[in-house]
């Protein structure tokens, strides 16, 4: 019998942390096994993962801006043989001044969390959802206007928007 579970992006603050709430206690979500918290601070997750009155709460520290982040949440699904009921691709950030001003490196980090992992990790779970199963890509009102002073971060929105629907 193979593990059924949520994942949760971005869970260690805000909408994560509430999107993590909010599933452990909602009927919808009783058949799942584990609550996967995913994000890049530890202590933060272990944290929520202590207060979930289900103990379902599992605590997966990844980096998702790098590809080994992504990777090992992956071949984590994959060795327990895990049956995927909700995935809440969450995990994001923005950059604020003009893109010009920005870093390559930092432009990079925000495509490779904002875009990359949210698509790399659809594909990888996807195959692991059964009929029923729940996508939530969590995009932003910047995801449809142009804003000149947060690009990288709409353009990035507007990619996970236009991506819900395949999903």
């Amino acid at each position: 019998m193979s593990l059924t579970i949520a994942v949760i992006t971005g869970a260690s603050a805000g909408l994560g942390e509430a999107f993590a709430r909010a599933v452990d206690v909602h009927p919808a979500f009783r058949g799942v096994q584990e609550i996967w918290l995913v994000a890049r601070r530890g202590e933060r997750l272990q944290a929520l993962a202590s207060t979930l009155g289900s103990g379902r709460g599992v605590a997966v520290v990844a980096d998702l801006a790098t590809a080994e982040g992504v990777e090992g949440v992956l071949a984590r699904a994959r060795a327990s043989d895990a049956r995927v009921r909700l995935l809440v691709n969450n995990a994001g950030f923005g950059l604020l001044g003009p893109m010009l001003e920005q870093s390559p490196e930092e432009l990079g980090r925000l495509l490779d969390l904002n875009v990359r992992a949210g698509t790399l990790l659809l594909r990888g779970l996807g195959p692991r959802m059964d009929a029923g199963a729940g996508v939530l890509q969590v995009a932003s009102a910047a995801a449809y206007v142009p804003a000149p002073y947060f690009a990288a971060y709409a353009a990035s929105k507007s990619y996970a928007l236009a991506l819900a629907p395949l999903a």
